[in-house]
């Protein structure tokens, strides 16, 4: 009957999503939201359309799951449970982080929280640690995601356990703390293989990847980044897929293969503007701009350096100070010393008050007199 397949459409999501099988994961529930339309179990339908918007997430379509989750909690408010509501509360939360709409994010994670049973605390906990990361509050971050991995690993949430041991590793080399992101990102790959979860095996080479390419490993790098960026389009996870190419583009860029470099992170900033993730967006544009400084070409540079200011989310610290970092090394390119030292210095405040890594750059850079010079710190 109707009700045994909708249930049993439910287990085999979980097994799907695990396998990266997101297109067959949207057609059986589909037809199980198709099915549930004679029903009047609200609780059942907003279940429903809670597993809809996490295909669309998993998929880069954030809007449709802001739409899905957003219709899932109307319904959970009047008939579903506390839990059910905090469950929701938490993935608009996360969406809504990955769409650049911090205050938006970290109001669905309060409300979560004080409708959430200790087992679903971690998630919103997450979720306030990556609104904060973002912030440039790295420590308020950093302990977070701390009170969150104890939850998880109180309730033996292997999945929770990988999302949080990446999202450390990332505030870690944010801060320059390599060892210790390096670590996290290792004890992401560890779990993922124990769980044979493939979509966080795939994070895992990614942000491995990353690690490597700040370390200057280029071969490592290069090798990670392959096998990530095979596995996001077997996968058809947009998002890390963009993220993989913005990779591919910058190590292009080291190799001075910049033909190939160009092409990839055109290719990446295309797929960020159509999953609509405005940080991949200023990263694409970034080292667009980058790599045409490195050509010599600069009113190219400062088109892409403009469009990026156009793009950051508002509170991004992190980001607003690249920004200015890059309009200082334009300034100092076009021989405007004055201006460059502006910019650089309002860089380094910004730098300065959150404890990212690329304060030493910056400030170098200010105390050699803003050389025209190129950006080192990815």
């Amino acid at each position: 009957d109707h009700a045994t397949f909708v249930l049993m459409t439910f287990a085999m999501t979980d097994f799907l999503f695990c396998r990266g099988l997101y297109d067959q994961a949207k057609s059986h529930l589909t037809r199980a939201y198709e099915a549930l339309q004679r029903s009047d179990d609200m609780e059942v339908i907003a279940t429903c359309l809670h597993y809809l918007g996490m295909v669309a997430q998993k998929q880069g379509e954030y809007l449709q799951a802001t739409e899905y989750y957003g219709v899932g909690l109307a319904l959970a408010c009047k008939t579903g449970t506390l839990e059910q509501r905090s469950e929701l509360l938490s993935d608009l939360g996360w969406v809504a982080a990955k769409r650049g709409l911090y205050e938006q994010a970290y109001a669905y994670a309060r409300e979560g929280l004080d409708l959430a049973t200790p087992t679903h605390r971690s998630k919103l906990l997450t979720v306030l640690g990556v609104v904060a990361d973002n912030r440039g509050e790295f420590i308020q971050a950093e302990k977070y995601y701390r009170e969150g991995l104890l939850l998880a690993q109180q309730n033996n949430d292997q999945e929770q356990q990988c999302i949080i041991f990446n999202d450390l590793g990332v505030n870690a080399s944010e801060r320059g703390m390599w060892k210790e992101a390096l670590d996290f990102y290792q004890e992401v790959r560890r779990l993922a293989i124990q769980m044979n979860h493939l979509e966080w095996q795939c994070l895992a080479r990614l942000n491995l990847c990353s690690y490597y390419l700040a370390q200057e490993e280029y071969d490592l790098a290069s090798q990670y980044n392959e096998e990530a960026l095979l596995l996001t389009r077997q996968l058809g996870q947009r998002e890390w897929e963009s993220f993989a190419l913005i990779i591919q583009g910058s190590l292009a860029r080291e190799k001075k293969n910049y033909t190939q470099a160009n092409t990839s992170l055109q290719e990446a900033l295309a797929l960020a503007f159509e999953i609509e993730k405005p940080h991949y967006v200023c990263d694409a544009l970034r080292y667009l701009g980058d790599l045409a400084l490195e050509c010599q070409r600069i009113d190219d540079a400062a088109d892409f350096y403009t469009q990026m200011g156009q793009f950051i989310p508002s509170g991004h610290k992190g980001l607003k100070a690249e920004y200015c970092y890059r309009l200082g090394l334009l300034a100092a390119s076009r021989q405007e010393k004055q201006q460059a030292k502006k910019f650089g210095e309002e860089a380094l405040a910004i730098l300065q008050e959150i404890g990212h890594r690329v304060e030493i750059e910056v400030y170098q850079w200010i105390e050699k007199g803003c050389p025209p010079s190129l950006p080192i710190a990815l």
